[in-house]
């Protein structure tokens, strides 16, 4: 499994909805979920409420990431970062070992699995920038 992980900061008195809403709009995110070898797609922010989020996407091959930056879907997204973000960084890994557990059980199933299942996106609970950043 690899992960693309981005970590980025919203320029001051920009409306967050401006890229949320555009990265979160449901056409896009079917779109992505449609690319072959991706796996789910979190997004955390920051508890210091200074406009920092992190955004980590799971995928099960680097071609699936490269899949995922070549979609034209993603085009929009990228042409906002400019006029939008104050700092942007991303980093793609390779899994080299995983393990969770859930409730006090360790979870048996694979983890790439179990991200499937359990992701905001294929449950079809896409957060919004309110639920993030209200």
């Amino acid at each position: 499994m690899y992960l693309a992980i981005f970590h980025m900061r919203y320029k001051e008195g920009v409306d967050p909805s401006d890229i949320y809403g555009l990265s979160l709009n449901p056409e896009i995110v079917g779109e992505f979920c449609g690319i072959e070898g991706f796996i789910s797609w979190d997004i955390f922010a920051s508890l210091a409420k200074d406009g920092s989020f992190v955004m980590v996407m799971r995928f099960e091959t680097l071609e699936a990431i490269k899949a995922w930056r070549d979609h034209p879907s993603h085009a929009p997204l990228i042409l906002l970062g400019p006029d939008k973000l104050d700092f942007y960084d991303v980093q793609i890994a390779e899994v080299v070992r995983d393990y969770a557990w859930e409730k006090g059980d360790y979870i048996t199933i694979p983890i790439d699995r179990y991200y499937r299942e359990r992701s905001l996106v294929s449950r079809g609970k896409i957060p919004t920038c309110e639920s993030l950043f209200g």
